[in-house]
């Protein structure tokens, strides 16, 4: 989503009422009760807000995927040193062990 999207959201949700409570506060704080910049506020507190839950979101994203990528690594890891080890003991079998 482009930071145009997110100011529209900002402006629509300010538009119909529809507020997120703790951004309206710090807005209300921040203008200091001057209701001209309340709504100017509170567009760039929430805009600023949604960047930062969309980078967030990615982010978890990520690192769920390296997560799930990282067990199959070792699902796969396992596999291969199981037959490396079983590959070895038959080297010693049929070639070590009856040379001795």
């Amino acid at each position: 989503m482009t930071d145009k999207a997110y100011f529209l959201q900002a402006e629509t949700e300010f538009e119909s009422q529809n507020l997120d409570a703790g951004v309206l506060a710090k807005a209300n704080y921040s203008s200091r009760g001057i209701e001209t910049d309340l709504k100017h506020k509170y567009i760039e507190l929430r805009v600023q807000d949604l960047i930062e839950s969309a980078a967030q979101a990615k982010k978890d994203q990520v690192i769920a995927q390296a997560k799930k990528y990282g067990k199959l690594g070792w699902s796969i890891g396992w596999k291969v040193g199981a037959v490396g080890a079983c590959l070895f003991f038959l080297f010693v079998i049929v070639y070590v062990l009856p040379n001795l």
